[in-house]
């Protein structure tokens, strides 16, 4: 069974924010107002939603777009992330990666972002690392 990585982000937003921060995200999520769709599902998009805006850098949306399209429960390694992005040239420091373990270093931080977002489980596998 795979747990969520237990640890909190470091740069946790409403921690110590001021009541401006707390109004305008409330108003960001009022302004999602999906038609037709079961209340369960709504809230848990409006959820998604924040956390996906929220992520610190454009690598972690990125890679979390990219993980998106891996079927349910697949187990995706490091490695074949990494190949991916750079391949697509999708990580924003894609002209600063020169070999494959500076992009293997970039996908494992961008992977812990994602982790301690909670928006990316541990895999089963030890190949995963991710």
């Amino acid at each position: 069974m795979r747990e969520l990585f237990a640890t909190r982000r470091s740069e946790d937003p409403f921690q110590k924010s001021e009541i401006s921060v707390w109004n305008a995200t409330l108003d960001r999520l009022k302004q999602h107002d999906i038609l037709n769709i079961d209340s369960e599902i709504k809230n848990a998009f409006i959820s998604l939603k924040l956390s996906y805006d929220l992520l610190s850098t454009e690598n972690a949306k990125t890679c979390f777009l990219l993980c998106s399209l891996f079927p349910k429960g697949a187990l995706i390694s490091l490695e074949r992330l990494a190949q991916y992005l750079v391949a697509l040239r999708m990580f924003s420091d894609t002209d600063t990666i020169d070999t494959i373990e500076n992009a293997r270093n970039s996908v494992r931080i961008t992977v812990d972002i994602l982790k301690s977002s909670f928006l990316l489980l541990n895999g089963n596998d030890k190949s995963t690392n991710a």
